[in-house]
């Protein structure tokens, strides 16, 4: 049984991390109506749109960066370093979501979905301090 929650641990937030970097790949903030010009009217969470839209390639970085993430935290072979890819990422999405005010229930997920991948970090313990720690 417990083979299979780690397994589902992986599965579902490996699964969300390459749909969310399908979906900037996408065009995720390419409807930003804001300009630039309009920024100190705009609410917090068009602002991050508006960054995004704006920032060039930075967006696809971040896709990649996402995919490339959850395509690693899906084989239990390569899941510590897609669980730490994808930590660092949606630690970064959390960030954002909570300070520029997007909805709790976004924020609560992004919480769920950071638990995850410290868990699988977690349960990963020990192949982790065989990484992390070298005896020479």
């Amino acid at each position: 049984m417990l083979k299979i929650f780690k397994f589902l641990l992986r599965l579902f937030p490996g699964l969300f991390s390459i749909y969310a970097g399908m979906w900037k790949l996408g065009g995720q903030f390419i409807n930003s109506t804001v300009k630039i010009e309009d920024i100190k009217d705009c609410a917090s969470t068009e602002m991050v749109f508006l960054f995004y839209h704006s920032s060039g390639n930075y967006v696809y970085v971040i896709a990649l960066t996402q995919i490339i993430g959850g395509l690693l935290l899906i084989y239990k072979k390569t899941s510590i370093i897609g669980a730490v890819i994808c930590l660092t990422v949606f630690a970064n999405v959390l960030l954002l979501n909570y300070y520029f005010h997007f909805s709790m229930v976004l924020v609560l997920f992004m919480l769920l979905l950071n638990l995850s991948f410290v868990l699988t970090l977690a349960f990963e313990h020990k192949r982790l301090k065989q990484i992390l720690i070298t005896k020479e």
